[in-house]
């Protein structure tokens, strides 16, 4: 996947998500690189909270769920191999 191809998957997540989830969405701030590729997005929730998702060319993504303003919790979800040598573990979740 190459850069513009990752600038395209980010352009349809913002549709996806303004079309889907504005009931719950007040903003969505794409957060850019020195080179103008966006890296992240910031999702702004009627909460306050926010999610950060992040995607690579490679295809591994992140997503980080800030609410630690409303209950003290952090949600971190990623597909990145943490442990190549097990084959059956592809993912990682994270609370806090």
């Amino acid at each position: 996947m190459s850069c513009k191809d990752l600038n395209s998957v980010y352009s349809r997540l913002i549709g996806k998500i303004l079309s889907d989830f504005s009931d719950i969405v007040v903003a969505i701030l794409p957060r850019l690189n020195s080179f103008g590729r966006v890296t992240r997005l910031r999702i702004i929730l009627k909460d306050k909270s926010f999610i950060d998702v992040r995607r690579h060319v490679s295809g591994i993504y992140s997503i980080h769920w800030e609410r630690r303003h409303i209950n003290g919790t952090i949600f971190r979800y990623d597909n990145a191999p943490h442990h190549v040598g097990i084959k059956n573990v592809s993912t990682s979740l994270s609370l806090r």
